[in-house]
């Protein structure tokens, strides 16, 4: 009777070790593969990623502060003119100063009237002075027959009797121009004009004819800044 339990006890056994041994590669494989199943999630999960999230981690700028640029004046890109030495007692007294330049420069008469109301247009105001009115043919010009270098030849005669320039009245057209010089005391505005022909039409033949006018006044604030 107790080899018969015992037997028993054996089969019993033996049929425990043979399942354990059947269930042991399931249970292996279940422990495994959890890890195995996240490994494969997590590409997944990064591909999931929201876009907007990526492209924020992706868009840095770094900013680096530049050399400070040096503020720049008109004084320093365009130069004062030099002060007038040309220097007279009265406004009448300049006005046959240049009356006797403009008649040197150009070889002609030139017309001189006092107390004559102009426009200054470059600072738009009204100022009473002298005028000064020449006029020629470019043909017989003493000294550079056949240019029309007019207003070049009386702006030469002034400044080499000390009249500074004036910049800001200096104009150019095809038909004349204008440009400023003062003394010390005394400002002037000088317009010139001519026929500069017409580029349209290859037969036209311009007139031989020029004009200078010439307006002198006493210096007042503004008018040669």
């Amino acid at each position: 009777m107790h080899q018969s339990h015992s037997r028993l006890n054996s089969s019993r056994q033996a049929t425990i070790v043979a399942m354990l041994l059947m269930t042991g590669p399931v249970a292996c494989r279940r422990v495994v593969e959890p890890p195995q199943r996240a490994e494969r999630q997590q590409p997944e999960a990064a591909q999931q990623q929201p876009e907007p999230e990526r492209r924020q981690r992706a868009r840095v700028f770094v900013f680096a502060p530049g050399p400070a640029l040096a503020a720049t004046t008109d004084s320093e890109l365009s130069p004062a003119p030099p002060e007038p030495t040309a220097a007279y007692s009265s406004r009448r007294e300049a006005c046959a100063a240049v009356r006797e330049i403009m008649h040197a420069q150009l070889g002609v008469d030139v017309s001189l009237s006092d107390s004559v109301a102009y426009e200054n247009e470059f600072v738009q105001a009204h100022r009473t002075g002298c005028e000064l009115r020449a006029t020629g043919k470019l043909s017989v010009r003493p000294d550079t027959a056949g240019s029309r270098s007019v207003d070049g030849d009386v702006a030469a005669g002034l400044e080499a009797a000390g009249w500074a320039d004036i910049p800001r009245y200096t104009a150019d057209g095809p038909d004349g121009g204008s440009f400023g010089r003062r003394s010390r005391e005394t400002v002037c505005l000088f317009r010139f004009s001519w026929d500069g022909g017409d580029d349209s039409d290859s037969t036209y033949v311009p007139s031989d004819d020029w004009e200078v006018v010439g307006h002198c006044g006493t210096r007042e604030a503004g008018d040669s800044v």
